[in-house]
């Protein structure tokens, strides 16, 4: 399957086009080459690459499902979280590690994506869209360093 970066990259394009917001737009904008992140490229745009399509088509579906159940939970992220460019890394931390306290399962894995993607929404919403490629680049380095593991134990995307 795909890098996790292409999974982020892709899940949070998609999230933002569908509140009217260009991710390329915003990695540019951002400095989002710095950090390694693609502007363009993301798992979806595999070209021919089924398995990747199937992955992110997978988590499309599930967070849709997911999103529908807990809409209140996620409507004015930043106001419940007071997420400001000086504390948003902090709170990232804070409900990640909250959200794997008690360990990892798939529900957990389209939650943490669908905080990402409400915390970037939210950021770009809110003036905030430097956020948006840094908060890519956390949700990389923290499936590659503490997720990855688990996901392959229980067969992969």
């Amino acid at each position: 399957m795909s890098s996790s970066g292409e999974l982020v990259t892709d899940f949070l394009r998609y999230k933002l086009s569908q509140k009217g917001h260009s991710w390329s737009r915003l990695c540019e904008q951002n400095g989002a080459a710095g950090l390694g992140l693609e502007p363009e490229q993301g798992a979806a745009d595999a070209g021919g690459r089924p398995e990747a399509e199937r992955a992110c088509q997978a988590l499309r579906d599930a967070a849709e499902e997911f999103e529908l159940r807990y809409r209140r939970a996620f409507s004015d992220l930043s106001a419940q979280l007071r997420v400001t460019p000086d504390t948003a890394y902090r709170r990232f931390e804070q409900v990640v590690g909250e959200l794997f306290r008690d360990g990892v399962n798939w529900g957990r894995l389209v939650a943490f994506f669908c905080f990402g993607a409400a915390l970037s929404v939210e950021s770009a919403e809110k003036e905030m869209g430097s956020l948006v490629p840094r908060i890519a680049e956390w949700m990389s380095t923290y499936l590659e360093s503490n997720l990855e593991p688990w996901i392959r134990q229980h067969g992969g995307w």
